[in-house]
């Protein structure tokens, strides 16, 4: 009878000790996750700085322009020197002639009026270089309003 208490002994202590590792190897599983995902979310919580668009009055200061893909132009629309900027950064539509556009102030970039004012509703900064927007329109309203308080 000993024999058999030996054999029963150990395979119910290699049962007790597989159910203990797979146990812990879950909790190891599930406590690694939740680190991760909890990392991941406070990570994106403070990385993720909500972009507020331009206010329509500093909007409003920024230079519209109606275009002329040719230098010398004959009706009042303003030639802008477009180098080899040859298409709208947003809508990737080529320059026509008379097309409306907004010269930005900082950084000299042209796009559609349409194309950069739905920009405009979410960013305060430039589409392509990101150069922000509202410093130079900021100064210049408070500028004007000082002026005008005057």
């Amino acid at each position: 009878m000993n024999s058999y208490v030996t054999p029963l002994v150990l395979s119910t202590a290699g049962i007790v000790c597989s159910t203990v590792a797979i146990a812990v190897y879950h909790c190891i599983i599930l406590l690694r996750h939740f680190v991760r995902t909890h990392t991941a979310q406070r990570r994106d919580n403070t990385t993720c700085v909500k972009s507020e668009g331009i206010q329509q009055e500093i909007l409003n200061k920024i230079k519209v322009f109606s275009i002329s893909t040719t230098q010398t132009s004959s009706t009042g629309a303003i030639a802008i020197h477009l180098g080899q900027n040859i298409e709208c950064s947003i809508c990737l539509g080529q320059w026509e002639d008379y097309n409306v556009v907004r010269l930005l102030p900082l950084c000299n970039h042209v796009f559609h009026k349409s194309c950069v004012d739905a920009w405009f509703m979410d960013h305060a900064n430039c589409p392509v270089c990101r150069s922000p927007i509202t410093s130079d329109c900021e100064l210049t309203l408070a500028m004007a309003s000082q002026n005008g308080d005057a």
